[in-house]
């Protein structure tokens, strides 16, 4: 390989290097990781969700956990994580389900985050080091073993890359890439990492909208409504679509979550 390519595509090289590193030990088969709320609560949750899908049923109350849970509704990882379906219907097992996940969603986030700060004109080495600041950095890194973490926020920065390009030219293919997209991330975590997500979201794409708005009024000042009429109408598509998608985990949460202990307020002997 010639020395232009390893220049063109260092960026690249080094984040799978850092992602091969840091996942070796899973992927050459020598550890497998399950500690923690792995142990107690994702691993019998997708032993329960296995047996579920196997039998073409929702997952609805289990005995195993607490008192009884809803797990449709629970709070905790949804049911219908894409990834967890396909890997369910190809009956791989919940242990070798929660490693596979784990590993593809960061080198999902790695290389999305570095995407994303490509499409912002940063260099390859900005786009690097924002990449793995995202996926490696504590907050992250410390919710390892939070499935319902990771499989949220890890596609948060396809979202940002999505919802960019559909600011910068709203197109039906990409209204549709960013509902896919927000369906998948509702779907998959606990309501509060989505909404700590979409609030991130929000927060990002604000003045990017903005930027491009003043760039159409300056160079395209005649196509200003058009271009704001088509912006809104994709947004509010890709809204509905992604509601409609999501809303078969959104509509049970709303109905069963305030069952559950994740809704009631710690006595104060807990804090102590």
């Amino acid at each position: 390989m010639s020395w232009k390519f390893w220049q063109q595509n260092a960026g690249w090289l080094a984040l799978a290097v850092m992602w091969l590193v840091f996942f070796s030990p899973i992927i050459s088969g020598q550890y497998v990781y399950f500690l923690d709320d792995l142990k107690i609560i994702y691993y019998p949750l997708e032993l329960e969700y296995a047996k579920f899908q196997s039998a073409w049923e929702l997952p609805h109350w289990s005995s195993l956990f607490g008192f009884g849970q809803p797990l449709i509704s629970w709070g905790q990882l949804g049911f219908f994580t894409p990834l967890h379906l396909i890997l369910r219907a190809a009956q791989v097992p919940p242990l070798a389900l929660l490693q596979v996940s784990v590993a593809v969603y960061y080198v999902l986030g790695l290389f999305g985050a570095y995407l994303f700060g490509r499409q912002q004109k940063l260099a390859q080495a900005p786009s690097c080091l924002f990449a793995s600041i995202f996926v490696f950095c504590g907050f992250s890194i410390g919710h390892l073993n939070h499935v319902n973490f990771y499989t949220s926020t890890m596609l948060l920065p396809w979202l940002l890359l999505a919802a960019t390009a559909l600011i910068k030219k709203p197109t039906l293919l990409i209204t549709a890439a960013v509902a896919a997209l927000a369906a998948a991330m509702a779907v998959s975590g606990q309501p509060q990492v989505i909404t700590y997500s979409f609030s991130i979201a929000i927060i990002i794409l604000t003045p990017i909208l903005a930027s491009h708005i003043r760039t159409v009024r300056r160079h395209k000042p005649k196509k200003i409504w058009r271009y704001s009429g088509t912006a809104v109408a994709s947004t509010l598509a890709a809204g509905i679509i992604s509601l409609s998608i999501a809303s078969i985990n959104i509509l049970p949460l709303r109905e069963f979550l305030p069952q559950t202990e994740r809704n009631q307020t710690l006595p104060p002997e807990e804090y102590f």
